[in-house]
C-alpha cells in the first residue's frame, strides 16, 4: 500500500487515538517544504509587490510574470519593474534578452499599485502575451498600461487607459478567453470605469458608478468560462469618508463583456455587505473567479479602535446571490490581519493570503466551497500556514497568488536574508499536491 493510500485508510483512525501530526509526517506529506526564490535582482532599493495582481502566469507557457515597486527608503520616487521566471524551476529568465528585471515606469516620478494579466493579442502587428498596467505621478496620477511580449519585451510606449487628460486610479486587469480582449478598470476618485483594450488605442470606457469618493484599487477577475466581476470601495457621503464607513460595491460582466444582472434582477452594480464596516486604510478589496463563483476579500475593522481582521464572501457567477456568506480566515490571536488576496484551484479550493503583525509577514490558508478551512501540507493541519520569508521592518506590500504548471505561487514581500535593502519581493512555491494531498 502506497503512503497517500496507507494516509487515506488510517487517517481517521490516528487521529481518534490522539497520534501527534509530527509522528504522522513519517508517512505523510506534511514533511514536504516548500521553496522561495528571490525575484528582484538588483536589491538596490526597497522592493516588494503591492497588488493582489502583481502576478500573473503566460498562456501556452511554462513562465509566469511579477510586477513589483521598488522605492529608496525615504519613499520620493518609485519605480514599477517587471521580471519573468520559469514557472516550474522557479529561476528567473532575462527579460527583453539582457537583463532580469525590467524598470516599466518613469524612474523620476511615483509608480505603484502594479498589476499583470497573461494576454494573446497582435499589437502594432507583433504576438503580444502579457500587459501591465500602473498608477504614475505624485500630485496628479494616471493608470498606465503596456503590452509586452513573449521575450518580455515592450510594444510600442506606455499608454494612457483613458484620456491622459484625465486623473484616473486604481487600476486593475484581467484576461477575458471568450471576448478575446483585455479588461481594464479604474477610477477618477469619483466614478468607477472598464474598458475592453485590443490595441493601444483603448474604446471609450463604460461608466460603472458614480460615488462622493472613490478610494484604493479597483479589483477585476474572470473565469475561465468568461464570467468575471470588477469590485471597488466608494463613499456615499462626505460623512461615511469621514467615518470611513465605505460601501464595497461589484459588478457581473457576462463572457460577451457585458454587465449582467445581480441579485435585484438589474444589469448594474450592487452592494456586498460584509459585518464590520470600519476602514483603515488597508481594506484593499480583492477578487477571484472560477465559472460558478467569484470571491470577494477585504480587511476590516469594526470600530476604530478595533484591529483589522480578513473577511471573504462568495457569490453566484450567475446571479450574485450569495453562496458562502461573510466569514473570517484569521483565527483570534489579537493581532491585525490586512491586505489579502486570494485565487481559486484548479479543483476549486480557495486559497487566501494575507499580512499579519502577529506572525511578521505573509500567511495563507485553503477553503472548501462552503468556507469550511482545509488541511495543508505546511501547518498540517486546517490552521494558517506561514508563506516564506519574514518583514522584520515595518510591512510594506501585498502578495498576489497564482496557480501554473500544478503549482501554487505566492509572490509576496518579505526580508529574505540575501536583500540588505528594508524589503525585497520573493516568490514561493509548492506543489499543489503535495500542498493539499486530496484524501
Amino acid at each position: 500500500m502506497g503512503t497517500r493510500a496507507l494516509f487515506s485508510a488510517a487517517g481517521a483512525g490516528l487521529a481518534l487515538i490522539g497520534l501527534s501530526c509530527s509522528w504522522l509526517n513519517t508517512i505523510d506529506a506534511c514533511d514536504e517544504d516548500p521553496t522561495e526564490v528571490r525575484i528582484n535582482q538588483r536589491g538596490d532599493q526597497s522592493e516588494f509587490t503591492n497588488s493582489p495582481q502583481a502576478a500573473a502566469a503566460l498562456l501556452d507557457s511554462n513562465r509566469l510574470w511579477v510586477a513589483f515597486v521598488a522605492q529608496p527608503v525615504d519613499a520620493t520616487a518609485s519605480e514599477v519593474r517587471l521580471a519573468s521566471l520559469n514557472a516550474i524551476t522557479g529561476e528567473r529568465t532575462l527579460a527583453c534578452g539582457d537583463q532580469f528585471e525590467l524598470t516599466v515606469s518613469d524612474p523620476s516620478t511615483l509608480a505603484y499599485a502594479a498589476s499583470v494579466a497573461p494576454v494573446d493579442l497582435l499589437v502594432a502587428g507583433q504576438a503580444a502575451k502579457g500587459a501591465l498596467a500602473w498608477m504614475e505621478g505624485k500630485v496628479e496620477t494616471r493608470a498606465r498600461l503596456r503590452f509586452f511580449d513573449g521575450a518580455t519585451c515592450g510594444l510600442g510606449n506606455p499608454f494612457y487607459v483613458y484620456d491622459g487628460t484625465q486623473l484616473t486610479s486604481g487600476p486593475s486587469i484581467a484576461w477575458s478567453p471568450t471576448k478575446h480582449a483585455l479588461l481594464a478598470a479604474f477610477h477618477d476618485t469619483h466614478k468607477v470605469f472598464f474598458t475592453w483594450v485590443t490595441d493601444t488605442t483603448p474604446p471609450a470606457p463604460q461608466q460603472l458608478s458614480e460615488a462622493f469618493s472613490v478610494l484604493g484599487l479597483t479589483a477585476t477577475s474572470i473565469a475561465p468560462n468568461g464570467r468575471g466581476i470588477v469590485g471597488w470601495a466608494e463613499y456615499a457621503d462626505v460623512t461615511s469618508l469621514t467615518e470611513s464607513r465605505p460601501k464595497f460595491r461589484v459588478a457581473l460582466l457576462g463572457p460577451d463583456g457585458a454587465v449582467m444582472a445581480g441579485p435585484n434582477g438589474a444589469a448594474e452594480p450592487f452592494t456586498v455587505e460584509f459585518p464590520a464596516a470600519f476602514e483603515k486604510g488597508t481594506a484593499g478589496l480583492t477578487v477571484a473567479s472560477r465559472d460558478d463563483r467569484h470571491a470577494i476579500a477585504l480587511s476590516l475593522a469594526t470600530s476604530e479602535l478595533a484591529r483589522e481582521v480578513v473577511y471573504v464572501t462568495e457569490i453566484s457567477a450567475v446571479d450574485g446571490h450569495t453562496l458562502v456568506p461573510p466569514y473570517r480566515v484569521d483565527p483570534d490571536t489579537g493581532g491585525a490581519h490586512f491586505y489579502p488576496s486570494l485565487a481559486y484551484a484548479p479543483e476549486g479550493s480557495l486559497v487566501v493570503a494575507w499580512q499579519t503583525a502577529d506572525r511578521a509577514g505573509t500567511v495563507a490558508r485553503l477553503f472548501d466551497d462552503r468556507g469550511r478551512p482545509r488541511f495543508n501540507a505546511v501547518s498540517c493541519d486546517d490552521a494558517p500556514f506561514p508563506v516564506g520569508a519574514r518583514a522584520t521592518e515595518a510591512m510594506q506590500g501585498r502578495p498576489s497568488i497564482l496557480f501554473t504548471e500544478g503549482r501554487l505561487w505566492i509572490a509576496h514581500p518579505g526580508q529574505p536574508g540575501y536583500d540588505s535593502v528594508a524589503m525585497g519581493a520573493v516568490g514561493w512555491r509548492m506543489e499543489w499536491s503535495k500542498l493539499w494531498p486530496a484524501r
